[in-house]
């Protein structure tokens, strides 16, 4: 059970501030919790994955385009909002939704359907209770009242809107501002300071030019590390100006815009934090936290900062690095690099007054706020044709999915149709074989669904794989190591989009309990095509026959005169004329025994040995029946072909037919040895292939942990 979260800020993304990073960490504080499923819907293409590049990694994260599911939008916008959310959650059937801009919210709230899984996150409103409109109080509570449940910043938000809008506030959860990847412990940089965020008129950058041009006076060693070229509007028009006087300041470092991760190394080296806001942004008054003094706190970087109400219920009361002026900065940073024995405690208190802020903390009082929202069976699509090696699955995937089998006669057969209407309803595509099936679906899944291919042998004869939109896939599935090379060399697929999981071998359905003369019953369970040697098990039969009459050869499956594909090629026909000729050489027509169609685990308890005898150059993909023999403690005997040493332990293979004769007798002649041997078999085939382990790695891939 998954919970889906559709995230939204009415924000540009290619840029870094405080409003895209807040999207940033949630998304990444979200996907944390490996039940939750995070799709976020871009208001603008990427062009710039500075911020978001890191966000690409999570296998429960997915940014994704409002033109994927409508074709010609450009950007996501108040006209738009409602119309693209209604469609994707028509596809996605989400659990809930959180949007940040007060906008698009009006609008979203208003709608039946959306405003019961809608969280909002609000904090562009007026926040002055003498000024702020009555039509803005008006829509902050028809919002509330039409959404279960609503985020805000901060305690002192939360009491704002509770005492303007004269309600109870029980909806409200507290989502503070999220810091991550903080590295306390980082060599610091001498007398350094840092800034790092939005270039504004109220965030006093004017004023921290000024600081740093006057203290290059008083001690040209402290240097200003500066990050961020986000412009505000009301320094829009100085641009150039700005950037150009950073530049040429000896005592500054500017480094304009990182990613998240590169801000965050940059801070943590650095000995000091500039957080000085003017009064019209900090005041007794504010409703906001500045994430900066999170940021900085948790990489041990003490801040300065106006004294406010806010700051003080944080930093207490006697925190030293309050300041009102520039002057009062200037003296304050002084003292604090010449005099650094006055502040040895501050880290510590630091440390312990933000402890309610760490990630592990917010996450809990979201988490309050996101169990009110159902957690969902993620709905799972099997596709293919010849389902036979994905059949016994079935239930393991219903345990843990809503699943829908799409089944058709021939692989050529998908119905688009059909395909299209359930693309709209799954959230895993499984394509059975690498075909067509697995080319369609890789190029019309949307960006959310996640996408496996399972492929066996038979596609490496096909063409489908060069069709593949590989970027859209997230793992090709092969059975066996030396078919994963061979899907790679031969399709050029990217090799950290390959992975390798096993047939499974259903070990509780075989019985071990032999009946008749086991012993002397020897089986092939599928001799088409020629490659799988079958004149080889006449062979060994003949061997037997010379020192045994009792030996018998039993072929489970279709005839070659049964299959069309048999009959049409002229090779293939003239194979199994040349081994039918040879039973009658040899006089076995009465001990080579054609059984037809089977129940395996019925039909292997009279069997004592099952033969894998492939062409060394043809190889078998995994080569399930021998296996199955090995589950119900009978022997396994294969010519050694390409790869079957990844699969099979040693005292299965053999270099040739003699050696496996001689086997074979060996085992007949000493019972206890035969007995060890199955044994042994068995407890290979459990510890390796058993279903339970198969569908364990399969589970794991499905949940993102092996992607």
């Amino acid at each position: 059970m998954k919970r889906k979260i559709l995230l939204y800020g009415d924000l540009d993304l290619n840029l870094i501030d405080g409003s895209s990073i807040w999207l940033f960490s949630l998304a990444k504080l979200l996907a944390q919790d490996k039940n939750n499923i995070v799709d976020i819907l871009l208001k603008k293409k990427i062009i710039n994955d500075t911020l978001v590049g890191e966000l690409y990694s999570y296998s429960n994260i997915t940014l994704f385009n409002a033109d994927e599911y409508i074709p010609k939008i450009k950007e996501v916008d108040q006209t738009n909002i409602e119309k693209i959310i209604t469609i994707v959650d028509e596809y996605r059937d989400y659990s809930l939704m959180i949007v940040r801009g007060f906008n698009v919210v009006k609008i979203l709230a208003n709608s039946k359907t959306i405003s019961k899984k809608l969280i909002p996150y609000l904090t562009d409103f007026n926040h002055n209770k003498e000024t702020i409109p009555e039509e803005e109080k008006s829509e902050l509570l028809r919002i509330y009242n039409n959404v279960s449940k609503f985020f805000v910043q901060t305690a002192e938000m939360k009491q704002y809107l509770m005492d303007i809008l004269n309600i109870d506030g029980k909806k409200f959860s507290l989502l503070s501002p999220i810091i991550f990847d903080a590295n306390p412990n980082a060599p610091k940089m001498k007398k350094s300071i840092v800034y790092a965020g939005k270039i504004a008129e109220y965030w006093n950058i004017l004023e921290l030019i000024d600081i740093m041009d006057e203290l290059h006076n008083k001690d040209p060693e402290i240097t200003l590390h500066m990050i961020g070229d986000k412009f505000n509007r009301d320094l829009a028009g100085r641009k150039d100006e700005i950037i150009k006087k950073l530049n040429s300041m000896p005592n500054v470092v500017f480094y304009g815009s990182l990613s998240k991760k590169e801000t965050t190394d940059i801070v943590e080296k650095c000995e000091l934090g500039y957080s000085f806001r003017s009064n019209k942004i900090d005041n007794d008054d504010s409703l906001e936290l500045s994430s900066k003094l999170l940021e900085y706190g948790f990489c041990h970087v003490p801040v300065l900062l106006r004294k406010i109400k806010m700051h003080t219920n944080i930093l207490g009361n006697d925190y030293p690095l309050y300041v009102e002026s520039t002057e009062e900065c200037i003296n304050k940073i002084l003292n604090y690099f010449n005099n650094p024995n006055e502040y040895n405690k501050l880290k510590k208190t630091i440390d312990k007054n933000l402890e309610a802020f760490k990630p592990e903390q917010i996450y809990k009082n979201i988490e309050e706020a996101i169990e009110f929202y159902p957690k969902k069976k993620l709905r799972l699509l099997i596709t293919g044709h010849d389902l036979k090696f994905i059949k016994n699955l079935y239930p393991y995937f219903e345990k843990e999915y809503e699943l829908t089998i799409q089944e058709y006669a021939e692989y050529s057969d998908l119905n688009i149709v059909e395909s299209k209407k359930l693309l709209k309803k799954v959230d895993i595509i499984w394509c059975e074989w690498l075909l067509y099936n697995a080319e369609w679906y890789s190029t019309h899944k949307f960006a959310q669904q996640k996408l496996f291919i399972r492929a066996h042998r038979f596609e490496l004869d096909r063409s489908y794989a060069k069709k593949i939109k590989w970027k859209k896939v997230d793992k090709l599935i092969t059975v066996s190591y030396y078919y994963l090379e061979e899907f790679i060399s031969k399709f050029n697929i990217p090799r950290y989009k390959v992975t390798v999981i096993n047939n499974y071998i259903d070990i509780n359905s075989y019985s071990t309990k032999k009946v008749g003369d086991y012993k002397y019953n020897l089986a092939m369970i599928g001799i088409l095509p020629k490659r799988k040697g079958f004149d080889r098990a006449v062979d060994i039969l003949y061997e037997l026959k010379q020192k045994d009459e009792r030996y018998k050869l039993y072929i489970a499956g279709k005839k070659p005169e049964e299959f069309a594909n048999t009959k049409n090629i002229e090779e293939e026909a003239n194979y199994y004329k040349m081994v039918y000729k040879k039973i009658e050489d040899y006089k076995l027509q009465d001990d080579v025994i054609f059984t037809g169609w089977i129940e395996v685990p019925e039909f292997l308890k009279s069997i004592g040995y099952t033969f894998s005898l492939s062409d060394k150059e043809f190889p078998e993909s995994f080569h399930i029946s021998p296996f199955e023999c090995m589950a119900s403690r009978g022997i396994a005997l294969a010519t050694r072909w390409n790869g079957i040493e990844y699969l099979y332990p040693d005292y299965v293979i053999y270099e040739n037919t003699k050696e496996i004769v001689d086997a074979i007798v060996k085992y007949n002649n000493n019972e206890k040895l035969y007995n060890e041997i199955a044994e042994l078999g068995r407890e290979f085939t459990i510890d390796n292939y058993d279903i339970n382990i198969i569908w364990n790695e399969i589970y794991k891939l499905l949940e993102g942990e092996n992607l």
